[in-house]
């Protein structure tokens, strides 16, 4: 019941422009919680509290890329592994929602309507369309550090689609960083540039490398000073700065791209295949993904 009152507000906000005030929406709530139930004999049942904990995540990327026999579709099918990769470890480190990764069809929808509304006045909307609402190489920085006396590469990733977006700051926006090296000892599986690097040197995002290796060699050889955190920062190329990372099947090539991401709902479809193919008997989800990202946060 908690479930249709949020989707009837959106339905609202979407369909007839209209914003529930607040107390309206908070005095249903109170009323679905509490007086209701007493009325209507609702169903109290929970979804499951899963999270796809770091063991969960070994096991699902151990058997994508060493066990899976699924023939990816597309016209490069091994890049659908290495998104899939990614996304799943923005998911798991960052506490992403669905829809900040990959293009959300709520938004998708707003955004169209926004657009048209703003065409049929004469305007120029194009920052609405829900083409960008996803991560896109913009949303990243790739840079040569020093980090605790140590020279290298770090990814800084923001995240602009968060909840509320429209209403915050741009300071109040979170950004994650991700990096080279960590003090603790972690699997290669678990850093995001072990997959990043091969798709952004792929899409031939940077203006000065075209391979991963230049970008180490670059690494190991920049010189810097110590007293100097970020050494160099590597440019993108201005027109690859609004392609979305994660794209579809068709879309995989990126003189291809029409500046579509992927959708959250193909990509819960997959992850959800994927987590079967590994012996989990319930659906892997991108919530559960981030569930633990955000148990970790609060102890």
């Amino acid at each position: 019941m908690e479930g249709f009152r949020r989707r009837f507000e959106s339905a609202l906000r979407l369909r007839r422009d209209y914003d529930m005030p607040n107390h309206i929406s908070t005095t249903i709530r109170d009323y679905i919680a509490n007086d209701l139930k007493e009325t209507v004999p609702l169903c109290e049942d929970e979804m499951p509290k899963d999270s796809v904990s770091p063991n969960d995540l070994m096991i699902i990327l151990t058997h994508l890329w060493c066990r899976d026999f699924k023939e990816y579709r597309g016209k490069y099918p091994d890049r659908s592994r290495v998104q899939l990769s990614a996304s799943l470890l923005l998911y798991c480190f960052t506490s992403a929602r669905t829809g900040e990764v990959h293009e959300s069809t709520a938004r998708r929808e707003l955004s169209r309507k926004k657009t048209s509304l703003s065409t049929s006045h004469g305007g120029d909307d194009g920052d609405l369309e829900a083409r960008v609402l996803a991560a896109c190489y913009k949303h990243f920085i790739l840079t040569i550090e020093w980090v605790d006396g140590i020279k290298m590469l770090v990814l800084t990733y923001s995240r602009v689609y968060v909840k509320g977006y429209w209403k915050k700051k741009r300071w109040q926006l979170p950004i994650h960083g991700f990096y080279e090296i960590y003090k603790t000892e972690a699997p290669l599986f678990f850093n995001l540039l072990t997959f990043f690097l091969p798709m952004a040197c792929a899409d031939r995002v940077f203006m000065d490398y075209t391979s991963v290796g230049e970008i180490m060699d670059a690494a190991e050889n920049m010189q810097g000073d110590n007293d100097e955190k970020i050494i160099a920062k590597l440019e993108l190329r201005p027109e690859m700065e609004n392609i979305p990372i994660f794209r579809p099947y068709d879309e995989q090539a990126v003189e291809d791209s029409t500046g579509r991401s992927r959708g959250a709902d193909s990509f819960g479809k997959e992850l959800a295949e994927l987590g079967h193919r590994a012996g989990y008997t319930e659906n892997i989800t991108g919530r559960a993904c981030r569930r633990w990202a955000l148990m970790e946060a609060g102890k």
